[in-house]
């Protein structure tokens, strides 16, 4: 059962920073721009609430910033959520 659980641990984080590498890249490539949670969804193919969940974890480590609707890679300098 241990070993269960730390296959389907690795498993999702794995897939966790695979959508992570994709949504931030989805973000370099519409520059200055940046994108919206929608535009983001349709750009990936991911869903609304996976989407959401990268955008988070990417703002925590500094790596994208908001001014409210859209995102865009960060330069270090968080934005406000």
């Amino acid at each position: 059962m241990r070993l269960g659980k730390h296959l389907l641990d690795w498993w999702g984080c794995s897939y966790h920073g695979r959508r992570m590498r994709d949504v931030e890249a989805a973000l370099r490539k519409a520059g200055d721009r940046g994108r919206t949670e929608e535009e983001l969804v349709a750009d990936t193919g991911f869903s609304q609430r996976q989407v959401k969940r990268a955008l988070r974890k990417l703002w925590e480590e500094y790596r994208v910033a908001t001014d409210g609707v859209r995102w865009r890679t960060g330069d270090g300098a968080r934005g406000s959520r």
